[in-house]
């Protein structure tokens, strides 16, 4: 009983901290649109090459996904969430010391990586930790996250630009990310991989069995002792 309860309270911080890295997503993808008109002061680009700009973040989203999931499956699924903050924080600060627009393409395509990671991985921690009678209200509030970091982004960089330079509106959302990297390292506590125990904290229980008729063969196989 205890056991369930400290799973039944981690499964909130773990749902806390996946809606945080959301919305460090959304900021870092939505940053640029109310700052094009003041890095365009700095850095001459077009119209198009700002949609380049944009795009460049989407495209690991294109290539990434089943590497990610793979290695997820792999690997210790902390580390990567570890590793994907910290690429994105670098391609942020990256791109806002950068003086071309080449190196804004590939900033901005360092950030889109570490941000597949993220996406792809977030959602898989509420699926482990939430069970089908409580992943329907865990999910309503994940997926919250973006469309409020999308506001956020829309509604304030651009003022914000203009009364701090967009270069460190840029750097405080890479202070963001910094913030929810250390929660990470600090609070987040994930299963050990044990060969099938439950990230719920429920005992182990064997695969129900098939309760349909079985096919001849191994009904006969059954029938003479084998089973």
């Amino acid at each position: 009983m205890a056991n369930r309860q400290v799973q039944a309270s981690s499964r909130w911080v773990v749902l806390a901290l996946s809606f945080f890295m959301m919305i460090g997503f959304a900021l870092s993808l939505q940053a640029l649109p109310p700052l094009f008109e003041q890095i365009m002061q700095e850095v001459s680009f077009s119209n198009s090459q700002a949609g380049i700009l944009m795009g460049a973040y989407a495209i690991p989203g294109i290539f990434l996904p089943f590497v990610v999931a793979y290695l997820a499956s792999r690997f210790d699924m902390k580390k990567l969430i570890i590793a994907a903050l910290t690429i994105m924080m670098a391609g942020l600060i990256a791109f806002s010391t950068a003086g071309s627009f080449s190196l804004l393409v590939v900033y901005r395509l360092v950030a889109g990586i570490g941000a597949t990671v993220l996406v792809v991985l977030a959602p898989l921690l509420i699926t482990m930790f939430f069970d089908q009678k409580n992943i329907g209200i865990a999910m309503g509030i994940f997926n919250i996250a973006v469309p409020l970091g999308t506001v956020i982004a829309a509604n304030l960089f651009g003022s914000l630009g203009q009364l701090l330079s967009w270069r460190m509106v840029l750097f405080g959302v890479a202070a963001f990310l910094g913030a929810i990297l250390l929660l990470v390292i600090f609070a987040l506590s994930l299963p050990q991989k044990d060969g099938g125990a439950d990230a719920r904290g429920l005992s182990k229980e064997p695969a129900p069995k098939f309760r349909g008729r079985q096919p001849e063969p191994l009904a006969a196989c059954r029938d003479l002792g084998f089973s």
